[in-house]
């Protein structure tokens, strides 16, 4: 063995190689910990970036680019659109709570005659009887 090495080793004591295990634990205990929370920081990093297609993935759109895509469905801008469908659906149903407004009252008018009629003819059965 060189001199250099064995004077070196000559000179590490029981302290020194406690203090060298306690620096590389922590060490190893911080790589534990940095090394999940940067693939966290990555993975966040990429969502909001998006990520291209690669080989069996498709590509992923990055958060500013889905906000468009909502923006666009909401936007009215007189074309096919969400807010443009949901202002139809409630024409729609307005159109239909008047039909059916007008509808109660046209069964409600004619339960009234059919009631009189049954009213009527009750009281002729009542005169025909003895």
């Amino acid at each position: 063995m060189p001199p250099e090495v064995q004077a070196f080793l000559g000179g590490i004591t029981l302290a020194d190689l406690i203090l060298w295990a306690t620096g590389l634990g922590a060490v190893f205990a911080a790589f534990k910990w940095v090394v999940p929370f940067v693939r966290r920081i990555n993975h966040l990093i990429d969502d909001l970036m998006g990520e291209p297609a690669r080989p069996g993935v498709p590509a992923r759109p990055g958060v500013m680019e889905r906000l468009g895509k909502v923006e666009h469905q909401v936007a009215n801008d007189h074309s096919t659109n969400l807010r443009d469908e949901l202002t139809e659906v409630l024409e729609v149903t307005r159109e239909m709570s008047t039909t059916i407004t007008v509808l109660a009252e046209w069964q409600k008018k004619h339960e009234q005659k059919s009631d009189a009629a049954f009213a009527r003819i009750d009281a002729l059965e009542k005169k025909e009887k003895p």
